[in-house]
């Protein structure tokens, strides 16, 4: 059986094609011997020596045969696998450095040889990993990997070239962050290895200097320039220290500076990243709005000043290239500047609905998405993609975007992206499904062509075994609602999302007590199974035992046990080292919460704070704190509280919230009357508004409470009454510190709600 394959891909269906060839032309090892000798180049590179290293030990693995290595030498064994340009070019097969660059590779077979060779970067490892991959095994999360048993190993004519089409293929998780997880990142054929530097042995990786998109204020420090007010950014009539004004010629010199040190520091560097940073605080002056105004867009004095960055560069360092950003503000292509050669652009989706492919155009802001791809793509010579493929306001929630992953790695591959980084729970280890994420976009970003539902399945069978059916089940519960309807999927969300409503919970538990009952006691796939289970339970617990979501589930699934289900999430996230909730929210607080609030349940009933002790339960709905949406970073024991945890706050900004959705179980054509219960630390001898509170609506519509500080005994916990409100008016309950020279921190214990009628 022969296989010519393109230059450019190879579907993921190609891979049986030539581990099962019909026709059989060499046997590597046959029932537990071999005659095969792997040869490799006497000047072999480092990736290129690991290479022989992996190929020995999986095909030990595999077969119990540890096939000998010997450096290449004239005449090459009758049979052997040899690895390498140098030793292939003995058998006429030449290696294209510039067709093959330095990811691509081929496997041929030549007579009774089998030669894997491509660059000797990584494209020679890729090609090992990729011939494995043939072979059926999988390394499907670092330190997890299938390696089949085959006493006999066959492979038929070969002729397969591969160059894979995204020349930087990058995404960031928590689990990447290890030895373990580069040596994951490099079998699954990432290079990029989220900015960090990985040894020769693995390749290394894709080299630039910056993070793709930020770096204008680190430039301008690095310059060693005294940075005077009237290079900074002019933002409501005073110069801020949020970017630089980009029309301002110190800046252009210091940063012209800056960048010409950085190529000499870093000679590989294919590009230094000279972008804004992650603010909106850009220069209003007369200046750079006029090229604003002119270009009709805010990416006009980006593109102007990046030009003039990279003339002036490749002045002094020949070939050099920058790369900026087209990123929220700058986003929009300017209308008549166009980037020079050695200027490239990270255009980043963070504004996008993930609920739908961007090849589909479904929702408004992902028109103008394509819309901006599009103009991009006729303007700059080359273009990169900042993605996001998780939600960061809550790591561990199910997240329904498992549909558009693939999807839009292959719209962008189409609008002519170079490379693809994708932001994914880059802080917290074992999100949800971060694991199959992580193995789904690997295969896509190699191969943006791939069948997404069949890579899905592949790992659902290959890393939870009998519980597959199941955990699909599973998904597509969660996914349901966003396929059926017009549901916003982005990638800050909260917990009154449509699609985690009470009945999608519901189903989605009882799926995974289906898959749980599936794999009952045998491993790895029980614990696999319960860390997929953890976003249901994270619903829930959030929620708590008097919610909807909870009685719903409990309809579909039976009596549940909140200590019991605390006890089982906070074993889990031990065993899988779980250690956020959300962005730059530690887990420890929530644990700390489940435990107490356990406590409380198991000597007989739910805390209450004082003020609610002579009610009914039934008589008011009580949220307490750490079941808010943010602040998982402020969780705090707390004496006094209802439950003995508050969340605490010690700078201004609305940051602890509740959202009011479906869980609630509030009457949306009722009014209601909130209260909240607080205490705060009134700075010595201050006065004046200490901290406010209130009801965001629709449209604006809001109750807000605002207190002074006189009105907050020293440290004492005292009730506020916030205001009248209806469900259906309202969005979010939020509270922030007004000044913190006024109020130190403000402890919230809870918040709840009594009809008003």
């Amino acid at each position: 059986m022969s296989l010519r394959l393109s230059q450019l891909l190879m579907g993921a269906c190609l891979i049986p094609c030539f581990a099962t060839a019909a026709a059989a032309s060499l046997t590597l090892v046959t029932a537990g011997a071999s005659d095969y000798v792997i040869v490799r180049s006497g000047d072999a590179s480092a990736s290129e020596q690991w290479a022989v290293t992996e190929l020995v030990d999986h095909l030990k693995q595999m077969t119990g045969v540890e096939l000998p290595v010997r450096d290449a030498a004239a005449p090459l064994p009758a049979k052997a696998i040899v690895i390498g340009g140098s030793p292939a070019a003995a058998l006429g097969v030449t290696i294209d450095a510039d067709g093959l660059g330095d990811d691509g590779f081929i496997i041929r077979t030549v007579g009774d040889r089998l030669v894997i060779a491509g660059g000797p970067r990584r494209g020679t490892l890729y090609g090992v990993y990729t011939f494995l991959e043939s072979l059926g095994v999988r390394w499907w999360a670092p330190n997890e990997t299938t390696v089949p048993t085959r006493p006999t190993v066959t492979v038929g004519d070969l002729d397969i070239r591969q160059v894979p089409v995204l020349e930087y293929r990058d995404f960031m998780y928590g689990e990447m962050f290890s030895p373990e997880g580069r040596l994951w990142a490099a079998r699954n054929k990432i290079n990029g290895m989220a900015w960090a530097d990985a040894p020769e042995q693995l390749g290394g990786r894709y080299e630039f200097v910056g993070n793709l998109v930020h770096s204008y204020m680190g430039l301008l420090g690095d310059s060693g320039v005294q940075i005077t007010p009237d290079m900074l950014a002019l933002v409501d009539g005073k110069r801020q220290n949020t970017q630089p004004c980009l029309t301002n010629p110190k800046v252009l010199e210091a940063i012209v500076k800056a960048v010409i040190a950085k190529f000499r520091q870093n000679p590989d560097a294919r590009f230094v990243v000279v972008g804004q940073n992650d603010n909106h605080g850009y220069c209003r002056c007369d200046a750079c709005q006029a090229i604003a105004a002119r270009e009709e867009s805010q990416a006009g004095p980006v593109i102007v000043f990046a030009n003039q960055v990279a003339e002036r560069v490749e002045q002094v360092i020949p070939g050099a290239r920058i790369c900026t950003a087209a990123y929220e503000w700058s986003r929009k292509p300017p209308a008549h500047v166009k980037p020079r050669p050695n200027v490239h652009i990270t255009l980043c989706t963070i504004e996008c609905d993930f609920s739908r492919p961007f090849a589909e155009g479904a929702s408004e802001v992902n028109e103008a998405f394509r819309d901006d791809i599009i103009g991009w793509s006729r303007i700059v010579d080359k273009m990169f993609i900042w993605d996001y493929t998780t939600n960061f306001h809550h790591f561990l929630a199910p997240h329904p975007n498992l549909d558009v992953l693939t999807a839009n790695v292959k719209f962008f591959a189409d609008h002519g992206a170079a490379g693809v980084f994708e932001q994914g729970s880059h802080t917290c280890r074992s999100a949800e499904f971060s694991r199959l994420r992580m193995w789904v976009l690997a295969r896509s970003l190699w191969n943006p062509q791939a069948d997404g539902a069949a890579l899905i399945e592949e790992f659902l069978a290959g890393y939870y075994g009998p519980a597959a059916p199941a955990l699909r089940e599973y998904i597509d519960a969660i996914h349901g609602p966003v396929r059926r309807e017009a549901q916003v999927v982005r990638c800050f969300m909260p917990l009154n999302s449509p699609y985690l409503a009470p009945e999608t919970i519901a189903r989605a538990e009882a799926a995974c007590r289906k898959a749980e009952a599936a794999v009952a006691g045998s491993e790895p796939y029980a614990s696999r199974v319960a860390l997929a289970r953890l976003p249901i339970q994270y619903v829930l617990l959030k929620a708590g035992p008097g919610s909807r979501t909870w009685k719903t589930t409990e309809t579909a699934v039976g009596p549940m046990s909140f200590p019991a289900m605390a006890e089982a999430f906070t074993a889990t996230v031990r065993r899988w080292d779980v250690n956020q909730a959300a962005e730059r929210h530690g887990i420890e607080g929530f644990l700390g919460w489940l435990a107490d609030y356990s406590r409380h349940l198991s000597n007989g009933s739910a805390p209450v704070p004082p003020e609610l002790a002579d009610l009914p339960p039934a008589a008011y709905t009580l949220i307490q704190a750490c079941q808010g949406e943010r602040g998982a970073q402020w969780y705090v024991s707390a004496e006094g509280a209802s439950d003995g945890w508050a969340v605490r706050c010690d700078t201004t900004g609305w940051l602890i919230r509740y959202h009011f959705g479906a869980d609630s179980g509030l009457d949306p054509q009722r009014t209601y009357r909130l209260f909240v219960r607080v205490r705060g630390d009134v700075a010595d001898g201050a006065s004046g508004d200490a901290w406010s509170c209130g009801v965001r609506g629709d449209g604006n519509r809001h109750v807000t409470l605002r207190v002074a500080a006189d009105q907050m005994p020293d440290a004492q916990w005292r009730a506020f009454e916030v205001g009248r409100f209806r469900p259906a008016d309202a969005q979010y309950f939020w509270i922030a510190l007004q000044d913190t020279k006024v109020l130190n921190r403000i402890d919230l214990d809870c918040l709840w709600l009594v009809a008003a009628e």
